[in-house]
């Protein structure tokens, strides 16, 4: 063969070359989950429709900034890209999300509604440890509800509003629907479980082995605790959860000091 022969061949492997990577990147360029059948399946997006909280002087005092929700399937929503962005001069202690899902089934449609809380202060007693975890002024946090899905109906819109800001000044904002029971009721469980505690570590020689088995226990004797919803029931996991990561994290003597400290004022 001749220089010009081997030339050309050259110069063809790289045109295929070139085509080769240009459809990889092209086909990759969009978004993509795997499906049940092995193969790909685009995501979709859907606007998520935000309602702000009246403003004062033009901003309002908390905001939520949101994207698209993104679905692997028409009845499965992946995401809810939100943030919480706090325009205050003051510290954001609590704060309830709402969120409502349109579907729908059969030609019918149903609204599906939840809420979303965060909290940092659950309880008096682990307020100063957990400071650090406030929303600070002019600072944001994601608020990202869990992945869902609704069976064989079609989600057909999404939307969320702030129900309640509670700042450390005890001072408050929004609608307030729901948002200040449940962290109430989130309070107030902590509390049950934290009393619980100290009546079987005074009732039980103060055995430490025996109140790091109990905040082990994955159960929560409600019956015990007198707790009276769900909120409470929650309340005090949280509160028991807290205990079992400080026991893991300092050890049975950090756990033996915060038994024995007095409660501090609410």
């Amino acid at each position: 063969m001749t220089v010009s022969h081997y030339r050309n061949i050259f110069l063809r492997l790289c045109v295929l070359a070139t085509l080769a990577v240009g459809l990889w990147y092209f086909s990759g360029r969009a978004s993509t989950r795997p499906t049940a059948q092995g193969g790909t399946q685009a995501a979709q997006h859907l606007p998520i429709t935000v309602k702000q909280l009246p403003p004062t002087n033009g901003t309002g005092a908390v905001e939520l900034n949101c994207g698209n929700a993104e679905l692997s399937a028409p009845n499965k929503i992946e995401s809810f890209p939100c943030e919480l962005v706090n325009n205050t001069n003051k510290r954001i202690s609590a704060v309830s999300v709402a969120y409502s899902i349109v579907v729908e089934k059969g030609g019918e449609v149903s609204s599906h509604d939840e809420a979303l809380t965060f909290e940092t202060f659950l309880h008096p007693d682990i307020r100063e440890e957990r400071k650090d975890n406030l929303i600070p002024p002019k600072g944001t946090r994601p608020i990202r509800p869990l992945p869902t899905s609704f069976n064989d109906a079609v989600v057909k819109a999404v939307s969320m509003q702030i129900d309640y800001v509670e700042f450390e000044d005890a001072s408050s904002e929004g609608p307030d629907k729901v948002g200040s029971r449940t962290i109430s009721g989130l309070r107030k469980g902590a509390a049950k479980y934290r009393e619980w505690l100290l009546r079987q570590y005074s009732g039980r020689g103060k055995s430490i082995e025996v109140m790091t088995s109990l905040i082990q226990d994955e159960s929560i004797p409600e019956g015990e605790l007198g707790i009276e919803n769900d909120k409470q029931r929650q309340g005090a996991i949280m509160y028991r959860n807290y205990l079992r990561r400080s026991y893991e994290a300092k050890g049975a003597e950090r756990l033996a000091k915060f038994l024995e400290r007095k409660s501090q004022p609410k």
